[in-house]
């Protein structure tokens, strides 16, 4: 019998729909069973909204 891992982390594509997916999924089952989180992500989702916008113009504005 062969040993099987199971999933790894480092499997997971983060690119591209699947990636999505994979955080809206993630988002929605700790959102409906902790309610700290919920409370969490009302300060953390339009922060990381912010950030990731401010990489994006960083990212094309800049060219190292």
């Amino acid at each position: 019998m062969q040993y099987h891992p199971g999933i790894r982390i480092d499997s997971i594509p983060v690119s591209g729909l699947p990636g999505l997916m994979f955080v809206c999924a993630t988002l929605l089952m700790f959102m409906g069973s902790i309610p700290a989180v919920r409370e969490l992500f009302y300060i953390t989702g339009p922060a990381g909204l912010l950030w990731s916008g401010v990489l994006y113009y960083w990212h094309h504005q800049t060219r190292w």
